[in-house]
Parts: structure tokens; C-alpha cells; sequence
């Protein structure tokens, strides 16, 4: 298939364009696509459904993680189950969410 300069001109305008719009779509819900299970994190620690977790708590079980950390030269924490390892991301993804304001409108 040969395309002359305009065609292929706007061939690729229009690709730019979708590939924008699908990663501005990907790019906006990110957030609800992280979160799997509501509530898990709190069940997790031991709160009841009326409880707010604090940035202190979230921090005070990060460190109980990293105290697991079975060769601290390395980057990372080592040694951790997959059940640890799944509550450390949890704790990192709400401590971000936590920093993160609302709009207001």
C-alpha cells in the first residue's frame, strides 16, 4: 500500500491521537484498578470498619517489616512471605493515597 506525504501525514495524526486518548483512559482510573479488595487492609490490621487508618499506623507496620529484612546490604526487604509481602504493597499504596489531596470544585 503506498501512501503519498499528506496521507501518511494524517495516518499518523490519527494514530497519535487514538494512542492519547486510550492512554489519557488508562491514565485517569488507575487508582480503582489498584485497590482489589476494599476493606482487606483494615481486616488485615485489625481495625473495624468504623476505624480510619492513620498515616502513623501505616507506618508503624512498615517498620515492623523492614525489621524482617533478613540482609539489609541489599536494597529491598528480603525474606518476607507472600502474605508480608502483599501487606507492604498495600501499606505503600495507601500511604501514597493518603498524600494525595481531593479537587475541590
Amino acid at each position: 500500500m503506498k501512501m503519498n506525504k499528506s496521507q501518511l501525514k494524517e495516518f499518523v495524526i490519527k494514530t497519535l491521537k487514538e494512542s492519547e486518548q486510550v492512554l489519557n483512559e488508562s491514565t485517569n482510573n488507575w487508582i480503582s484498578g489498584t485497590i482489589e479488595d476494599e476493606g482487606s487492609l483494615k481486616k488485615q490490621l485489625g481495625l473495624k470498619d468504623e476505624e480510619k487508618i492513620t498515616t502513623s499506623l501505616i507506618t508503624k507496620e512498615i517498620e515492623k517489616l523492614e525489621k524482617k529484612d533478613k540482609d539489609k546490604d541489599k536494597p529491598g526487604i528480603q525474606g518476607l512471605t507472600k502474605s508480608d509481602l502483599k501487606l507492604l504493597k498495600k501499606l505503600n499504596l495507601a500511604k501514597t493515597l493518603a498524600k494525595m489531596r481531593h479537587k475541590k470544585k
